[in-house]
């Protein structure tokens, strides 16, 4: 299998001709990516094209995470043979057919929302899929677009894209690594609606956890600065458990608003950003993983940058350096897969201040 990232519409260097491309478009690119669609579906009318809206795109090539003076559309190519791989598109509504499936999934959402997360625990519970990664769309800050998903002409906002992998001839393996430990006690979770956290422990959310963090800075958190660990059971591994950022406080209220839905009984933790050590030695977690010749596909939490700042590009030179991989991605609103804990959870979960890394590569013949 060949692939290769593209930025900058530097499609005269391919040298293959795909069979798929997924395309990471800013929101306020939208007119420019579909001029290009239009001329990629002239000229490569057997592929398979669609994409998703990015807050922040990242490429291996020029540069690894795009500048405030440069924002390119990336495109990642593959030539997969086309009886190897299928794409579906479903509405928030539809039933999922597994059956229609192959066993691996790359899973592109415009939404994140309850009914995203019953699809993941299905699917952690099939038989048929094994394992799934992807992302939830972004969206520019202080824009009023909407995130989106695109497949065959169109964009779309309340839809999944499932890029669906024959494990036959194809292998598709990651992890969802987040670079935050659980701090104290757990918390039990006794008044909450949707997902706005009203009180903890009986007490006001906002002064339980404030209680912990110290006074919530309010420009961190429209930028997912401040993660809570959120699981249903206590005795769960709770480095396993998915993240959920407070976006939102109300003060006059005490109230939480989180980046998902929070349930009574349900329980949460503080998060604390690990060291840089530690990050690193997660980090490195992700090159056994990586087969020969391998292509990533990146989806980064939009908190990711915010938190790391530099890190973030440094981080991506060491898994350069590390295993090699041609690698295209974007900034996400969620990313899905399992955890990558020193426990590793089987289950397919939505997080949030994740980095998540899908590997694909072609199976070695026997």
């Amino acid at each position: 299998m060949h692939y290769k990232t593209v930025s900058d519409s530097n499609f005269q260097d391919l040298g293959f001709v795909p069979t798929m491309i997924i395309a990471f478009y800013r929101s306020s690119q939208k007119a420019a990516f579909l001029k290009e669609y239009e001329w990629l579906h002239t000229y490569y009318p057997d592929a398979e094209i669609i994409g998703c809206s990015s807050s922040g795109n990242i490429a291996d090539d020029v540069p690894f995470v795009e500048t405030t003076e440069q924002f390119p559309i990336v495109y990642f190519c593959c030539d997969m043979k086309k009886d190897a791989f299928a794409v579906h598109l479903f509405s928030e509504e539809d039933e999922i057919e597994e059956s229609q499936l192959y066993e691996q999934v790359v899973l592109l959402s415009s939404f994140s929302s309850p009914v995203l997360e019953t699809h993941l625990a299905d699917f952690s519970k099939s038989e048929e899929i094994k394992k799934v990664y992807g992302a939830v769309a972004g969206a520019e800050f202080f824009r009023e677009e909407h995130p989106s998903i695109f497949y065959n002409g169109s964009f779309y906002t309340q839809h999944m894209l499932l890029w669906s992998i024959d494990a036959q001839r194809y292998t598709l393996d990651g992890m969802s690594m987040h670079l935050f430990r659980p701090a104290g006690i757990p918390l039990e979770i006794t008044r909450a609606e949707h997902k706005t956290l009203y009180e903890i422990n009986n007490l006001p959310a906002l002064d339980v956890i404030e209680e912990i963090t110290g006074k919530i800075d309010e420009l961190l958190i429209g930028r997912f600065g401040y993660p809570l660990f959120v699981q249903k059971h206590t005795d769960m591994e709770w480095s396993n458990a998915p993240l959920a950022s407070i976006v939102a406080v109300n003060r006059e209220e005490g109230s939480l608003q989180l980046y998902r839905d929070v349930y009574p009984k349900e329980y949460v933790k503080v998060g604390i950003m690990l060291s840089r050590q530690d990050q690193l030695r997660r980090l490195g977690r992700l090159y056994a993983l990586a087969p020969r010749k391998s292509a990533a596909l990146m989806f980064h939490c939009i908190g990711i940058a915010e938190n790391l700042k530099m890190m973030e590009y440094l981080y991506l030179e060491e898994i350069k350096y590390h295993i090699d991989v041609s690698f295209a991605g974007f900034h996400s609103f969620g990313e899905i897969g399992p955890s990558a804990s020193r426990k590793p959870s089987e289950d397919i979960l939505l997080h949030n201040q994740t980095i998540t890394v899908a590997l694909i590569a072609e199976k070695d013949k026997v």
